[in-house]
């Protein structure tokens, strides 16, 4: 990078820095301060307050609600109240913004607190993602079968966090104006005179990408420094053979997989679609699946939140251990998956009962951690409010006033997806925001 290139990057970075709100994602979920703002679950919305619903009678699936009292520092934002996020999440996540109230709503409930009841979902809530269920619920299904109709649900501790516009929002910043009237065609057939914009085209879009570059930094420095969390030594993968080793254990190990039926139920439900959608490769499938189905009615039997132990642990184990080996690994490839996404999903289960998530054990959590920090499979991905929100796409100019209200991004955590790995955001106006109107906010989503 030239010097000069580093000079503009600087001073960009210093004067369109905005405060914002960070919604981290504790992990583990037990061990953050209680909070009455959340990510998913049911919300706790009064009684006497409608669940949004579409023009055509549809509810709209609860996304997050944040207590304003819960944000520690000064902003746009009310001192009191909660904010409910409600959206349509239906399989083509197509929202338009010249009809707000057709995909997405935002309630300003100031009597609503966190000894409100959740609320119970509408009966006709329909699937999350219709055709198309969230990652997180497709090794459990079955073709044709009904995803979950709610979020996960995990708490939400809103910290202070510097934001910084993406390289889209600046580029007209260190572009000259573009000037229609000195593009004269009839002089480009002699020898050719651009404007000082055609010109430098080449060099501001060199500077745009090195922006970009340092802005990736600078955003992964901040999550960090804001949420205290350490950084992950390994990218995660879910496949690997290694990971599944780790939280099988040693036999003697109290901590080792399963610890809880809920780990067996999950496991039996991954391993048992596999198996119907004829990508195990087992000798025998009936039989397989047929001892699966008796493990799973077994866990039926039981709290989710029981500990497995004893004569269950030791016939769970070796049943596991007899199962078909690839020669170069202690488990195929089938049982490896089932048992990561069996303990990530006990973990998203239990994440928004501080008692039941205190039930996994220190060890799965660290083990576990590469997938749940850093917000996202795909590096740090973060939900914010206020400053400027990262776009999929074209970013909003950096003199648009317009305000982000809260930004969702792609979280392999929550397992929830936006577009195409994107993002959802809410928009208000500055007037609106002032007024604490928030019924005329808008949502996008973005996908790359």
């Amino acid at each position: 990078m030239s010097e000069a290139a580093e000079r503009i990057i600087d001073k960009l970075l210093a004067r369109y820095r905005r405060d914002a709100v960070l919604l981290h994602r504790p992990y583990p979920p037990h061990t953050a301060p209680r909070t009455n703002s959340k990510f998913g679950g049911l919300p706790r919305l009064p009684e006497h307050h409608e669940w949004p619903r579409m023009p055509s009678g549809v509810p709209l699936h609860f996304l997050a609600q944040i207590d304003c009292a819960d944000i520690g520092h000064p902003s746009p934002l009310p001192e009191r109240g909660v904010l409910f996020f409600f959206g349509r999440s239906d399989d083509e996540q197509v929202w338009y913004a010249d009809r707000p109230h057709e995909a997405c709503r935002v309630l300003y409930v100031q009597d609503a607190f966190a000894l409100t009841p959740p609320r119970a979902a509408p009966d006709d809530l329909p699937p999350i993602g219709g055709f198309y269920p969230p990652p997180f619920a497709r090794p459990f299904l079955r073709d044709g079968e009904p995803g979950p109709n709610l979020y996960v649900e995990w708490p939400i501790q809103p910290l202070r966090f510097d934001s910084w516009p993406d390289g889209s929002a600046v580029h007209e910043a260190i572009s000259p104006p573009f000037d229609w009237g000195r593009l004269n065609p009839a002089r480009l057939f002699g020898k050719p005179r651009f404007p000082a914009w055609v010109e430098r085209a080449g060099e501001i879009e060199e500077i745009v990408e090195e922006y970009d570059e340092v802005l990736e930094r600078r955003r992964d420095a901040e999550y960090y420094r804001a949420t205290q969390e350490p950084r992950p030594e390994q990218e995660w993968n879910g496949h690997s053979t290694a990971v599944a080793l780790q939280l099988y254990g040693d036999d003697a190990a109290p901590d080792a997989f399963p610890q809880l039926w809920s780990h067996v139920d999950f496991f039996c439900r991954a391993l048992t679609t596999q198996i119907a959608a004829g990508r195990t490769g087992f000798d025998d499938p009936a039989a397989t699946t047929s001892a699966a189905q008796d493990w799973i009615a077994r866990a039926r039997g039981k709290p989710a939140s029981d500990t497995v132990a004893g004569a269950d642990r030791a016939d769970f184990r070796a049943w596991i251990a007899s199962l078909p080996r690839h020669p170069s690994f202690p488990f195929n490839g089938i049982v490896s998956n089932s048992i990561t996404e069996a303990s990530a999903s006990v973990i998203r289960a239990f994440a928004g009962n501080p008692e039941r998530a205190s039930l996994i054990s220190r060890s799965t959590y660290d083990i576990m951690a590469p997938l749940f920090c850093g917000g996202s499979v795909f590096g740090v991905q973060f939900s914010q409010m206020l400053g400027h929100a990262p776009s999929a796409q074209e970013a909003l100019s950096v003199n648009d006033p317009t305000v982000c209200l809260l930004s969702l991004s792609t979280d392999g955590g929550l397992g929830w997806m936006f577009g195409d790995v994107g993002e959802c955001t809410f928009w208000i106006t500055p007037q609106d925001l002032a007024r604490r109107d928030f019924s005329r906010t808008w949502g996008t989503i973005e996908g790359h």
